[in-house]
């Protein structure tokens, strides 16, 4: 777990409720793919975040507690998005929603939609596609109806000489679970 001293524009931001962290904000940040614990230049503890480079911003914020990514946490975080989106697991005319969205549901960097009884998961960075099995294990548990998994990824890891690349793609599909 690596320890990251905020600027206090990125500390404001934070306080805000803004959980998208932007390159311009860390100026002198090297490190990637990790959890951090954020600090403000007072060394008042701020929350948890993760540095992952995307599309958008290098990370994001994830709670104002020290905060570990378990299957308990995805299971709470999974549970709180099923609760919201009630109304539309009540109407018989809705078969496809949004289950999860990003930040909305306190997790930037990962979406998941809901195509009848199969899942589309949309992984946004590396960072999130390296929690993909704890992520997956706690969505089935908490929507055992969910037949089966596809995921969309906007990046493709390649491992060449030990150096890992990111290659942004447009689209993967790929089935990665289904009920038997």
């Amino acid at each position: 777990m690596s320890i990251l001293t905020v600027s206090p524009i990125a500390e404001k931001k934070i306080k805000q409720g803004k959980q998208l962290l932007l390159a311009e904000d860390f100026p002198n940040v090297s490190e990637n793919n990790q959890l951090i614990y954020l600090y403000n230049q007072s060394k008042t503890f701020l929350g948890t975040g993760y540095l992952s480079s995307q599309n958008k911003g290098i990370g994001w914020f994830l709670s104002n507690k020290k905060q570990k990514l378990t299957l308990a946490y995805f299971q709470r975080l999974f549970e709180q998005a099923k609760l919201k989106r009630q109304t539309y697991y009540d109407n018989e005319l809705t078969t496809a929603f949004r289950l999860f969205n990003q930040d909305g549901d306190d997790f930037g960097g990962l979406t998941i939609d809901l195509y009848g009884d199969y899942a589309l998961f949309s992984w946004y960075n590396a960072f999130v596609y390296s929690l993909k099995d704890v992520i997956v294990e706690a969505f089935q548990t908490v929507f055992p109806e969910v037949l089966g998994g596809y995921e969309k990824s906007v990046l493709r890891v390649l491992i060449l000489n030990r150096t890992i690349f990111l290659e942004k793609r447009r689209l993967i599909l790929l089935p990665f679970w289904k009920m038997e």
